[in-house]
């Protein structure tokens, strides 16, 4: 099984995207402003709707699943 690590870009980036929904930002808005900024979601793929409502619906980034250790 996988550690889990930080990403201080990716995290910066998935904050904004946060930050920027929860003040009314669109999912358009977002893909355009974020495909502006030449950031990739996935190298070679272009942002799209469905990229941001992904992160956005992920339990990982909300607080809603709790990671715990299979190590006894």
């Amino acid at each position: 099984m996988g550690e889990i690590a930080l990403h201080p870009q990716e995290s910066k980036l998935v904050e904004y995207i946060f930050q920027q929904y929860l003040v009314g930002a669109t999912y358009n808005t977002l893909v355009e402003e974020l495909r502006e900024q030449s950031i990739p979601y996935d190298e070679g793929k272009l942002w799209n709707k469905n990229m941001i409502a992904r992160i956005l619906e992920d339990s990982r980034y909300t607080g809603c699943l709790l990671y715990t250790s299979d190590a006894a």
